[in-house]
């Protein structure tokens, strides 16, 4: 069984950027490890998220590295998603969607009769599970629905300690009508705090996305402070916290630290409607201050990038951003 233990001591996973997700899902995300972090494709991210396939670097240490995820990968199934990230330079994949299956414990790829066979797959192919993400959301004022998503998450989780994966991705996530900030981050907290009991057994840690109405570092930070667990940790996606607050890079790593677990990222560019996600150094994200501050921060997890082409269909197919990403992102990370 590939399993990886919560690190106590740092709370940190192995960078997934470096490797490519692609499951069903609707991202395309690469992932890198950043001791030299490695590029991951988010697998096809024009839904929810599909499996992201992290592309394959050079210096980049394989444990835990990448994914990256293509267009229609979440309506692929896991041979297919192995395939694809082994046959585009990938070291790792980070699961959302398989088969256009976000649940994925209810999959024949995930059930015991199967599951051996999944890890040899993965295993035989060079390549490692960064992160299993969910679409689980603690914001509820409902305790029983509170509690729905834990368990969710937790049978997630299962999933997640079979394949060797270090953690499961989670969201907060929005304020709801008739609520107010301060309850919605207890509940979150200690929703979160509930699931970490229940996970760590496992080896499997709980990671908070930047997303929703705590996408900025500082209220992300907010919550885990409420939490304190070390099996508790965040999925830091720069871009959304750029683009919702203007908030800058290095001030999400100062106030988020250590607890980074994994990194999201993408490019994009500002337009009348909002912004449009374009390939990777062509639009307005800050690669080199992304470079510097994963340095300073001696980030040694995994770097995954997104391709939303299911949210935004005039994007890109995912066999062309995805290998892009991986050779810009080299350039950046590892020359720059």
């Amino acid at each position: 069984m590939l399993r990886s233990r919560c690190d106590r001591s740092r709370g940190t996973a192995q960078c997934e950027r470096s490797a490519a997700q692609y499951a069903g899902c609707d991202r395309h995300a690469a992932h890198c490890r950043q001791r030299t972090p490695r590029a991951a494709g988010d697998r096809a991210r024009g839904t929810g998220r599909s499996a992201k396939v992290l592309p394959r670097r050079p210096s980049c240490e394989s444990r835990h590295n990448g994914y990256a995820r293509a267009d229609d990968v979440g309506m692929r199934s896991m041979p297919q998603i192995i395939q694809l990230a082994a046959d585009s330079g990938y070291d790792g994949i980070e699961l959302r969607f398989v088969e256009g299956e976000d649940s994925l414990w209810k999959l024949a790829a995930f059930s015991a009769t199967q599951m051996a066979e999944t890890r040899r797959a993965l295993i035989d192919h060079g390549l490692a599970i960064a992160c299993v993400d969910t679409s689980c959301r603690f914001h509820s004022p409902d305790a029983t629905q509170r509690d729905a998503e834990i368990q969710e998450a937790e049978r997630m989780s299962d999933v997640a300690a079979e394949l060797g994966a270090p953690g499961i991705r989670v969201f907060g996530d929005t304020i709801q009508p008739g609520a107010d900030r301060n309850s919605t981050r207890k509940w979150i907290a200690e929703s979160i705090r509930n699931l970490a009991d229940r996970t760590e057994p496992k080896g499997v840690q709980v990671w908070l996305e930047t997303h929703g109405d705590f996408v900025a570092a500082g209220e992300t930070a907010a919550i885990l402070r409420q939490c304190s667990s070390p099996c508790i940790g965040v999925v830091w996606d720069p871009v959304n916290s750029l683009v919702a607050t203007g908030e800058p890079l290095g001030q999400g790593t100062a106030l988020l630290g250590s607890a980074i677990r994994h990194v999201h990222v993408k490019d994009f560019q500002r337009c009348a409607d909002g912004v449009q996600y374009v390939l990777t150094g062509q639009g307005a994200f800050p690669w080199q201050d992304l470079s510097t501050a994963l340095k300073q921060l001696r980030y040694d997890g995994f770097v995954s990038f997104e391709w939303e082409k299911k949210w935004h269909p005039e994007l890109e197919d995912a066999t062309i951003a995805v290998p892009h990403f991986a050779k810009q992102f080299a350039k950046v990370y590892v020359n720059g």
